[in-house]
């Protein structure tokens, strides 16, 4: 009995410095690892499954409440609890027309009318790749990323569209024939759309939408860098 309960725990005990061993066993070559790769296996498996953890839950870091009245596309009030996914949005957006005239007030003595359409487009084409890049599971995730996306959305289809349907054509139609008119070669553009035969309508209209894309711009802001 003593040599049986000898046998047993030499087979048994563990031997930490063995790493691995190799040996034949009814004719199989069998390959065995140690105790000590054993162990580093498991925690390594644990540590790799919180880093990944870690990684999820950052895009879900929420921030304080943030609440606007927007008047543009008769949104009215709202009211999200960023993310980061959400705050890395609003900055992009709000540099994209901080950085144009669509998000600056019109200036009737200065700007000039097709090139402000013009930024309107290339706004227009940003923000929705900006939508675009928001990761489908934050957004089936999220409501305050819906509501954000579900504001853009609606800022450019019921907001800039319908104003760029009832004007552009019309008015980049005409202004490009009067601009090549020999009469008209050395007025400068702002003279010249002034004599639009809507020109009071277009403008009443434009400025507008350009004070609300400011108010829209302000809120991205606010979501952005925090704060009321």
């Amino acid at each position: 009995m003593a040599e049986m309960q000898t046998a047993f725990e030499t087979t048994n005990s563990w031997d930490w410095r063995e790493i691995a061993n190799v040996g034949v066993k009814d004719g199989s070559l069998q390959l065995t690892f140690g105790p000590s790769v054993i162990c580093f296996v498991v925690v390594a498996a644990v540590a790799l499954l919180l880093w990944r953890v870690i990684i999820s839950q950052r895009g879900l870091r929420r921030f304080e409440v943030v609440e606007a009245e927007l008047n543009i596309a008769d949104i009215g009030r709202v009211t999200l609890r960023p993310n980061d996914e959400i705050v890395r949005i609003a900055y992009q957006a709000w540099v994209e027309l901080s950085t144009r005239k669509v998000g600056l007030p019109f200036d009737e003595n200065h700007d000039v009318i097709s090139e402000i359409y013009s930024s309107w487009y290339d706004a227009f084409a940003r923000l929705r790749d900006l939508a675009k890049t928001i990761p489908c599971h934050q957004f089936r995730d999220s409501k305050d990323t819906r509501e954000l996306v579900d504001v853009m959305v609606r800022v450019l289809n019921d907001g800039l569209r319908p104003h760029l349907t009832m004007w552009q054509a019309k008015f980049r139609r005409w202004y490009t024939t009067e601009c090549q008119k020999k009469e008209n070669t050395s007025d400068s553009p702002q003279t010249i759309q002034r004599r639009f035969p809507e020109y009071k309508a277009l403008v009443a209209d434009l400025v507008r939408i350009q004070s609300q894309i400011v108010q829209y711009r302000n809120f991205l802001w606010s979501v952005a860098k925090g704060g009321k």
